[in-house]
């Protein structure tokens, strides 16, 4: 008798985690989750930082070799957070994701804007995702400093030699 109740509280729970927890990575077709879900690991330092192979996983193809050429070290912490956040949100400086909307009006592409705070100061970025292989991919971040991440990431390469 008690290995069929046994037996139940396991179908109990095989049905509840198939079914009744989400999933913590956001959905593909879904690019406002999964620029909040990059954007909250981003904002995060140590062991919880988003790791620049993950970043990197999420750029169109010509961004990532743009990125790969910049000829800085790779790692976490302040190149990932800067590139996602833009000039001024660096390792020292805390930074706390206040909203993330859909910017209506394109009709493939996507446009999610970012606000967030940086110290104390307001900001806001604007993530340009284009659908590629079935997935969005970054193709761009446009920063409210007039600056974007692909012009940046291209002047590095450039740089780099």
């Amino acid at each position: 008798m008690k290995y069929g109740i046994k037996r139940r509280w396991i179908l109990v729970g095989a049905v509840l985690l198939a079914f009744g927890i989400p999933s913590t990575v956001p959905a593909s077709d879904d690019p406002v989750a999964l620029v909040r879900d990059v954007y909250s690991r981003a904002a995060t330092l140590g062991a919880n930082a988003l790791p620049e192979r993950d970043f990197l996983a999420l750029l169109s193809a010509e961004l990532r070799k743009a990125w790969q050429l910049r000829g800085k070290p790779a790692g976490n912490g302040a190149g990932v957070r800067t590139a996602v956040f833009g000039p001024g949100a660096g390792a020292g400086r805390s930074v706390a994701v206040q909203r993330v909307t859909n910017i209506p009006g394109l009709p493939k592409e996507r446009i999610v804007a970012v606000e967030f705070t940086s110290g104390t100061e307001a900001r806001q970025v604007f993530v340009h995702l284009a659908p590629d292989a079935g997935r969005w991919t970054i193709v761009n971040i446009i920063y409210d400093e007039g600056d974007d991440f692909r012009q940046s990431a291209e002047r590095f390469a450039k740089a780099a030699g």
